[in-house]
């Protein structure tokens, strides 16, 4: 959807190419964006006359399955991650879609169908390491520059390019039982209200999604309804497929719904189930004209999360976009409206905001890094 045209993509393989790009910047002049999934809805990803910052050829990952951590560089991708950690049985809250790059969703504070059980991606994070403005390598963690670290986990790309990222594996799969069920949209009031206050009720285990969609022409859908609006609830039990089966059935029983694909399968296939519905390289107006396909349908759902306690309980310590202490919040990751009043509000609240302009102005006082949700420094 973006169409811009950089003077310089600087293609990194590692954190020395990446100090080599941001001196290059700050000396010339030139306007950075920086790259690692391509992703952002608003385009920061690339920019007109200046210098990308491209992470996506560093792709080194390393599990310590004895610690259940991992430690990866930030031009991987969720698919690519989990390829990885699921060799060993292990996981972390990631994106829903494979295509997704660690590094910005992680910043953002990071969505995903273990939140509800683990936490945001955030929540996992254990260390950063970081490109300044000035082109110093710095290690963040709850022990090395820890302010550093608070504004790391949702403050986004302001403070600095992250190279890789350390995460908190949790035992997850191989096999989960997960999926989508579809409603007639006709019956959506009903259908979202019985979905939100089961899933309040429900273990922590039960992540879900409800999105308004157009149904897809699959063999699994009535004729009647593909290529109809629909209401879908995704769901994906974090344990085992036993007691997922005894907590999704009141889900597949209300209704009934008249498509039911709700099965065992990888996590790498639950992470993978609606990428389909989101080729990559597909803008959104011609996926439109293309037509549905996949168990997702046609692209531009209208999505709904229902958040657990573990995202709530671990918010107050850190900082999270969509912090509703007190202020009203969304996380950047899921909108394209970028202005000064949103993005202030996003951070939750003038403390931690004024708390984020003072990093950012020991971090980056010119704001180098400024195509992103912007924090400005002071002046």
């Amino acid at each position: 959807m973006i169409d811009r045209r950089p003077a310089i993509i600087a293609r990194c393989t590692g954190a020395a190419d990446v100090v080599a790009a941001v001196n290059f910047a700050r000396t010339s002049g030139l306007e950075v964006a920086v790259r690692s999934g391509g992703h952002s809805v608003p385009g920061y990803a690339v920019c007109d006359g200046g210098i990308v910052i491209d992470l996506s050829p560093m792709k080194g990952r390393w599990v310590d399955p004895d610690a259940r951590t991992a430690r990866a560089q930030t031009g991987l991708t969720w698919g690519e991650f989990e390829r990885e950690t699921q060799m060993f049985g292990l996981a972390t809250t990631g994106g829903r879609i494979t295509t997704t790059g660690i590094g910005g969703q992680t910043l953002g504070s990071g969505s995903g169908w273990l939140e509800r059980k683990f936490g945001l991606t955030l929540n996992n994070l254990r260390s950063a390491e970081v490109v300044t403005a000035a082109g110093d390598i710095v290690r963040a963690s709850d022990s090395e520059h820890p302010e550093l670290f608070w504004g790391l986990r949702g403050g986004g790309g302001n403070l600095g390019v992250v190279t890789s990222l350390e995460y908190q594996l949790h035992p997850v799969g191989p096999i989960l039982l997960a999926g989508p069920l579809l409603h007639p949209a006709l019956r959506a009031v009903e259908v979202i209200r019985f979905w939100r206050d089961y899933v309040d009720t429900a273990p922590d285990e039960l992540g879900t999604m409800a999105a308004f969609i157009t149904a897809p022409s699959a063999p699994f859908v009535p004729e009647y309804l593909q290529g109809r609006p629909a209401v879908g609830i995704a769901v994906c039990w974090a344990g085992s497929v036993e007691d997922g089966e005894r907590a999704v059935r009141p889900l597949r029983e209300f209704g009934p719904p008249v498509a039911d694909v709700v099965q065992p399968m990888p996590y790498t296939a639950v992470q993978a189930m609606f990428d389909e519905s989101f080729p990559k390289g597909h803008q959104n107006g011609q996926r439109g004209r293309d037509g549905p396909r996949g168990a997702g349908g046609g692209l531009d759902p209208f999505r709904l999360l229902r958040l657990g306690k573990p995202v709530g309980e671990r918010r107050a310590p850190r900082l999270d976009a969509g912090d509703h202490g007190g202020d009203a919040g969304v996380s950047m990751n899921f909108t394209s409206d970028q202005s000064r009043d949103m993005v202030r509000a996003s951070f939750g609240g003038p403390q931690k905001y004024e708390r984020l302009v003072d990093l950012k102005t020991a971090y980056d006082p010119t704001n180098l890094f400024h195509l992103n949700q912007n924090i400005e420094p002071r002046t």
